[in-house]
């Protein structure tokens, strides 16, 4: 599965302008697009938090959470410099390997608790400082959660 958020100028993720995309493979569970909580991973659920009304669900109520362990510096670089853009909007989508674009929705970061956070996966780093000082790049990971609220379904 691979996450997409990118500038609001195209629906399309290849013809949009200001893309990132990461790769978040899931051990268990799966990218759930009416935003129920799934497992990825032992313990890291990715979507949800939907409220179910007399009326059905209401999009703005919907929020996107990804969790991972594998962030790399330049990723990592990438996405909160997304994030620094206060009230900035952007659009989201994932794909899966075949290549079909799933759902797209318009988004913005939450920002109280924070929306993106990235801490440094210390005892991969320690790894890496056993065998070199300063630890090779191949070591420094981040272990993130990103939180996403929905302004509107696109696509």
């Amino acid at each position: 599965m691979r996450f997409y958020l990118y500038g609001t100028d195209n629906v399309n993720p290849t013809l949009a302008t200001n893309v990132t995309e990461w790769a978040l493979d899931p051990v268990e569970g799966e990218y759930d697009p009416t935003f129920e909580w799934e497992g990825r991973g032992a313990d890291i659920a990715t979507l949800g938090g939907h409220v179910i009304q007399d009326y059905g669900l209401d999009e703005q109520d919907r929020k996107i959470r990804m969790a991972g362990r594998d962030l790399t510096p330049a990723l990592r670089a990438a996405l909160h410099t997304k994030y620094a853009a206060v009230n900035q909007q952007y659009h989201f989508t994932a794909r899966p390997a075949q290549g079909q674009a799933s759902d797209v929705w318009k988004v913005q970061f939450r920002r109280v608790p924070m929306g993106f956070s990235a801490i440094l996966d210390a005892p991969m780093f320690a790894v890496g400082r056993m065998y070199a000082e300063p630890a090779p790049d191949g070591y420094e990971r981040y272990r993130y959660e990103i939180v996403l609220l929905v302004i509107a379904k696109v696509a």
